[in-house]
């Protein structure tokens, strides 16, 4: 669905044919998408949905394969800057151990540990958590990118994390960042930009250098943190992908 919502915005046409999507459509498609700030693994992504739709189409006989713009459009592979970041298990253990200077260092550890031990929890979605959605120690959310619906029991680091934080709240927000019960959505979208940009600052001016971890790491990377570890332990992709 969002692959086909960008075509369309993109190209100006809600209606497009297939033989309409050739290598040269697609390589100023690509221009679009990099113009808009799309990075090489989001527009991967989203050619490959293309790809995936062309070979159906092809394989039941809906167009012919000479319309298939595959052959000489090669699909962007991310480079290196473009790869996931993460913190390994040892990492993520002195982190644990990391004792801050002051309460930058203190707000960056403890925000990047929380999304971690909840299962790399997105800082909009933490945002959002009220009091309600703690009940019994599971936490119950559904998750602002995709509307899925995630619920699971807190781990005891999450829980300290937490119970930490709900004491500074003075709304029924969990965590204190959040100054008013009721607030539209722009509103948790510039509170994460303004909270997310100073605690990334943090983590690769001070945290990082005293660990002496050359990553380029950000509260971002915790989910891929999550992820990492349960893969390293052999758990399915379907899993993982669940757990996220």
């Amino acid at each position: 669905k969002d692959a086909l919502k960008q075509l369309q915005n993109s190209s100006g046409n809600s209606d497009i044919q297939f033989h309409e999507i050739t290598p040269d459509f697609l390589s100023k498609l690509e221009s679009i998408f990099r113009k808009k700030g799309n990075n090489t693994t989001t527009i991967g992504i989203r050619m490959r949905s293309y790809r995936a739709i062309f070979n159906t189409a092809i394989s039941r006989g809906v167009i012919n394969e000479t319309f298939y713009p595959f052959k000489k459009y090669k699909i962007p592979k991310p480079t290196l800057e473009n790869k996931k970041e993460y913190l390994s298990e040892e990492e993520i253990k002195s982190l644990e151990d990391f004792a801050p200077k002051n309460k930058s260092e203190e707000l960056a550890k403890d925000m990047f540990l929380l999304s971690y031990y909840c299962r790399g929890i997105n800082f909009v979605d933490l945002l959002k958590l009220k009091k309600s959605n703690l009940t019994d120690g599971r936490l119950s959310y559904i998750r602002t990118k995709t509307g899925a619906f995630l619920d699971f029991e807190l781990i005891p680091q999450a829980k300290a994390l937490l119970e930490k934080y709900i004491a500074l709240s003075r709304t029924l927000h969990l965590l204190p960042f959040v100054n008013y019960d009721n607030v539209a959505a722009e509103y948790y979208k510039n509170r994460t930009k303004k909270i997310l940009t100073p605690i990334n600052k943090t983590f690769r001016e001070n945290i990082l250098p005293f660990l002496e971890i050359e990553k380029r790491i950000t509260y971002y990377c915790a989910r891929h943190s999550f992820a990492t570890k349960l893969k390293f332990r052999n758990f399915s992709i379907d899993f993982i992908s669940q757990t996220l």
